[in-house]
């Protein structure tokens, strides 16, 4: 680790108290954690909560890293203990305090700089950049993203999901060599720009009936993307969006959601799939 950081790191820790972030999990679905104007430099390790049954390590709560800016929070078990889980951003470090609450349903949770256990000074934020590791590798080039997406046809279909005047419309699914390819028509007829903060694909798997049903979902990894450069739809505009992603299939029981969230708002949706049209629509290339 960078010794710029560990100094930081050290200073931190040694300021005793500080206030954490209240962020409620759920064992029956996964929670996304967006930052707002800041990002993670220090890769993730999952030790919130996590005790040993021999060698092998049970983490409570699972953390996991889609981007350097939108994490997954799941609880493991149908029992599990409070516990705290830190984030070293590039402005400051961020303590979570996971709340065990299975009835939660903010299911997409905004963390902001005001939310920072411990803010950096301007100098500490231009050696902390200097120094930042990044949390992933780099998404693989996108020419073959733009050779497929130019061989799919005009809208085969046109699902829509209208959020304050704006609208998002899947016209096509497309499978291309192993892949999947979803084409969003974004729409943006009000006159406040839409600022794009993600799209995250989940395929749901409803099991059981009645009470005893059970809802659980496994997210589909996007392996790269087209959107806007500035991630702007801006208003009285429209943009066409692509997304690729690893084949998979929806069972009878199976669904897939597409969500769709707005950075620094409110104006968040789902474009729900079912396994009918799911398979009837799928144009293969």
């Amino acid at each position: 680790m960078d010794k710029r950081l560990v100094s930081i790191i050290f200073v931190f820790l040694s300021l005793g108290a500080f206030s954490q972030k209240k962020i409620q999990v759920s064992y029956d679905k996964h929670v996304i954690l967006l930052l707002e104007d800041m990002s993670v430099v220090k890769p993730i390790e999952n030790t919130c909560g996590v005790y040993y049954e021999g060698d092998l390590p049970i983490y409570n709560v699972q953390f996991d890293s889609i981007d350097n800016k939108h994490f997954r929070v799941q609880a493991n078990l149908d029992q599990f203990q409070d516990c705290n889980f830190t984030l070293f951003c590039d402005k400051g470090i961020l303590i979570l305090e996971m709340i065990a609450d299975n009835d939660t349903d903010e299911l997409i949770q905004v963390i902001r700089p005001s939310d920072l256990s411990y803010t950096y000074d301007k100098e500490q934020q231009v050696s902390i950049k200097q120094s930042a590791a990044p949390v992933r590798n780099s998404d693989p080039p996108k020419a073959d993203l733009h050779t497929v997406y130019d061989m799919i046809p005009g809208p085969d279909f046109n699902k829509k999901e209208v959020i304050d005047l704006v609208e998002f419309s899947l016209t096509n699914i497309a499978y291309y060599e192993d892949h999947l390819y979803f084409v969003i028509v974004a729409n943006n007829p009000s006159s406040i720009d839409y600022h794009l903060g993600g799209v995250f694909f989940n395929q749901i798997i409803n099991e059981g009936r009645g009470k005893g049903a059970q809802r659980n979902e496994t997210y589909r990894e996007v392996v790269s993307s087209l959107e806007p450069d500035d991630g702007i739809i801006k208003a009285g505009e429209y943009e066409v969006l692509c997304y690729k992603i690893e084949k998979f299939t929806l069972t009878k029981k199976n669904e897939l959601e597409i969500s769709i969230v707005e950075n620094n708002g409110r104006r968040q949706t789902k474009i729900e799939i079912k396994n009918a049209f799911f398979h009837s629509n799928i144009r293969n290339l």
